[in-house]
């Protein structure tokens, strides 16, 4: 129940409270002055609480700062040593990108391009990777947008959906429907969409436009990628969609004296929030981390961990090495980043005392225009103060840029503000930090150094670029083509099953269990199921069912493309040096990238053809087994006799197996022969 139904009911859930062992309370972060969605009736549950006789509580939430937790402890009378159970926040298989957004055509075309070519060729949704025709969230701020992107990418050929609290319950159910049973590719929504969403193999999560916190992008991106395979969540943002959002809580500030508080909060949330979209120098992960208090102690100095694990490589700041600021910075920083460091001392305390002068009752845009000697500070009668054009030598546009600098660093503050005519507004102020700045004076002032210089304090023009525009597109997993091919076709099996039957069969087998299907070929039910953790050993019908089609449909393409049923997992071991064996096989795939494949070429012997395979055979004294009939994954090696004497650096040699069927690629690996 809705804490308003809770608390207008209180005698009667008081009567109850003999049968009641529990009180739940989801989204959790409702009920603080901090939290990003206070709502006043949360904060009146500790009444609630008190009715039903002190019972235990448990209090749940995904996005929550210690400010929150401890403020939730407070109003619920919560005693100090309950048990506090946090997950960690960081989801390593997600990549954050930021983009300036300019139209749909040049934003959306692209990153749904594959989509709509899927739709034309009437394929299934695969949610194999991100970019193919996978499953996706949009979400915008408003619902006219939501209408207006969702019929934009619909008339290039995407199945998308639009979703939002202006419309039906019966169209929200139908789209919820469709998506979850992968009928529909996109949804397009504001907030209203994702509350109760139990889709794990959500490839993609796109903010097109403004964001409220970073609590809210947290929340909303860490719907994409819960099967654990990789993911991408994009905001598509620029100064206009900034403005959207504060004005939001601007008029929530001037609508109700008792939200002046939290109104407050949430400048200071969409504050950080702010200078997450225009990072461009450090990883975009780390700031995430640290705004949620959870950056380690130590970092680890290795660079064997997977992408999305913050680690530090010698003198080099902590990285992911998977968001977009982390991949660019490692193709070319002087191409986003601008030069390399910068010294903006000076011009730091002309916009102090330009702050000081418009005396902490003005925006952003006055402070800078008594810098730049700009006529909008002539209205303002500005132009008599000492600081008014002191900065002239740099443009308005650059100032404006600047200015959130101060701010991240700590010498500037916001504070919400109303005019005599109710109208709220944000007001720039000096911090305390930045008051005894300004009076230490320039000379015993510290240095003021950036690096690297953002490039929209190298150009006048005030942008939130993408540093993810420029980014390498990030390499999918190297997957066989034929297990991809049984894959999709194991997928489009589930897909007919779940639109029979009407639930949602990516619960009952993931999209992890198909790949793993298409790997191992089993070739009955019975062998199946070994795959699937946690399934009863008697399957009901309908399940049997979908199990039986499964197999059916492994059989039959490992039939047409001459592939062997229970195949076995290769046995991934160095090519040379300790620990390889006679008869040890790796994957050619495995071996590294692709220029490094001739080497290894250029040290087998020559060539012999022989039926569907290409055998490399073997050297001196060591014989290669005759090829079966059909295709197998491994080529099987004798080691020599005992009695050869072949020299050992013959004996450093390899078998190499390239399985083609119609000159299509089928498999390849490498059988070590000797040591």
């Amino acid at each position: 129940m809705c804490p308003e139904y809770a608390l207008g009911h209180l005698q009667e859930l008081a009567a109850m409270r003999q049968a009641v062992c529990l009180l739940a309370v989801d989204e959790a972060h409702c009920i603080s002055h901090w939290g990003q969605d206070f709502r006043p009736q949360y904060r009146e549950l500790g009444r609630l609480r008190e009715a039903l006789g002190w019972v235990p509580t448990m209090c749940v939430t995904a996005t929550c700062t210690e400010e929150v937790r401890a403020d939730i402890m407070r109003c619920l009378h919560l005693r100090p040593g309950l048990v506090q159970v946090v997950g960690p926040m960081n989801r390593p298989n997600l990549r954050y990108a930021v983009r300036e957004r300019s139209t749909m055509e040049a934003d959306l075309g692209e990153l749904f391009a594959s989509a709509a070519a899927a739709k034309r060729r009437a394929l299934p949704v695969d949610n194999t990777a991100v970019g193919t025709t996978s499953s996706a969230i949009v979400y915008t701020a408003t619902k006219a947008r939501s209408e207006e992107v969702a019929s934009w990418l619909f008339e290039r050929g995407v199945l998308a959906a639009a979703y939002h609290a202006g419309l039906s319950m019966a169209v929200r159910y139908e789209a919820h429907r469709a998506f979850l049973m992968d009928e529909l590719q996109v949804v397009v929504a504001t907030v209203a969409f994702g509350m109760g969403i139990d889709k794990p193999s959500i490839r993609r999560v796109v903010h097109y436009g403004g964001v409220r916190s970073l609590e809210h992008y947290v929340q909303q991106s860490g719907r994409a990628g819960r099967d654990g395979d990789d993911a991408e969540c994009v905001v598509f943002s620029r100064a206009g969609d900034i403005q959207e959002a504060r004005n939001l809580i601007l008029h929530d500030f001037s609508k109700s004296a008792g939200l002046q508080m939290h109104c407050q909060r949430m400048l200071e949330l969409h504050s950080e929030l702010i200078d997450f979209l225009a990072e461009k120098a450090q990883c975009r992960r780390i700031r995430l981390l640290r705004h949620f208090g959870e950056l380690p102690t130590e970092w680890p100095e290795n660079s064997s961990e997977a992408p999305g694990h913050c680690v530090k490589v010698g003198d080099q700041p902590p990285s992911c090495g998977f968001c977009d600021t982390c991949l660019l910075r490692g193709v070319a920083p002087k191409t986003s980043c601008g030069t390399s460091s910068g010294d903006f001392t000076r011009e730091r305390q002309i916009l102090l005392r330009c702050v000081d002068a418009c005396g902490g009752f003005t925006g952003a845009a006055m402070p800078c225009a008594v810098a730049a000697g700009h006529i909008d500070a002539k209205q303002k009668r500005l132009e008599r103060h000492p600081a008014f054009g002191s900065g002239s030598h740099r443009a308005l546009s650059w100032w404006k840029a600047f200015l959130p600098h101060l701010r991240q660093a700590g010498w500037l503050q916001e504070r919400a503000s109303k005019l005599m005519s109710g109208r709220a507004y944000v007001a720039v102020l000096l911090s305390e930090t930045g008051r005894q700045l300004l009076a230490a004076g320039a000379g015993a002032s510290r240095q003021f150094l950036l690096e690297p210089v953002p490039k929209n304090l190298e150009v006048a023009q005030v942008v939130i670029r993408s540093s993810g525009q420029q980014a390498p597109v990030v390499p999918v997993a190297d997957t066989h083509y034929a297990e991809q091919e049984l894959y999709r076709r194991l997928s489009h099996v589930r897909q007919q099953w779940m639109r029979r039957h009407g639930v949602i069969g990516e619960s009952i087998v993931s999209n992890a269990v198909l790949k793993r299907l298409a790997e191992v070929r089993p070739p009955t039910v019975e062998a199946a199921l070994q795959v699937v953790e946690g399934l009863p050993s008697c399957l009901g019908t309908d399940l049997a069912e979908l199990f039986e089609a499964l197999v059916a449909e492994l059989r039959s393409l490992c039939q047409q493309r001459g592939l062997s049923l229970g195949a076995q997992a290769s046995l991934a071991v160095p090519l040379r040096g300790p620990g390889v064996q006679v008869g040890s096989k790796r994957p050619w795939s495995a071996m590294g990238a692709p220029d490094d494949h001739p080497e290894v070429r250029r040290a087998l012997p020559p060539a012999v053809h022989r039926g569907p395979c290409s055998v490399w055979t073997a050297p001196r004294g060591l014989a290669a087994a005759t090829p079966p009939p059909q295709p197998s994954p491994w080529l099987t090696i004798r080691s020599p006799s005992a009695a050869s004497e072949t020299p050992t650096a013959d004996l450093q040699r390899f078998a190499f197996v390239e399985r083609r069927d119609a000159d299509r690629f089928l498999d390849t690996s490498i059988t070590v022969i000797s040591v």
